[in-house]
């Protein structure tokens, strides 16, 4: 008898969900079963930063998290252009990763739920999508 591999298992699941248009109340599957970041999502995640944004004054003016705070005192800031260096498929690096932030729960609500072992969170200005035990990327998007 033949073994199947976990990732076996995971892309032929992938594959039978792709068959099922995606919806508001779903997280999308594209066509070569990559799970991504649908355009209700986007919308809702601009949405609430926008409105964060305006609510706290400008960008510059939010509050940061320690992790960052830490790192800008020290005259660091989050590599330059280090999204733009990173792909669907690419392990997210732990000097990036540390600077995560989850998703607020008033936002968690309004998202489809997400597939087991996968996780939603902010970094810099962008909201990726990963799985969580070896933060490889799902999708990504800017959020300005």
């Amino acid at each position: 008898m033949k073994k199947i591999s976990a990732l076996s298992v995971l892309l032929i699941a992938a594959s039978l969900l792709t068959a099922v248009p995606a919806s508001a109340g779903s997280v999308t599957i594209d066509t070569q079963g990559r799970v991504t970041i649908s355009d209700h999502e986007r919308t809702v995640l601009r949405n609430y930063y926008q409105q964060e944004q305006s609510d706290h004054g400008k960008a510059k003016d939010k509050k940061l998290n320690k992790g960052m705070e830490k790192r800008l005192a020290s005259g660091k800031g989050l590599p330059p252009g280090w999204q733009k260096k990173m792909s669907r498929g690419d392990v997210v690096p732990s000097d990036i990763w540390r600077y995560h932030e989850p998703l607020p729960s008033s936002i968690i609500r309004r998202l489809p739920p997400q597939p087991e072992g996968v996780v939603t969170v902010r970094i810099d200005n962008q909201v990726v999508r990963v799985i969580e035990a070896t933060h490889v990327l799902l999708d990504a998007f800017d959020l300005y």
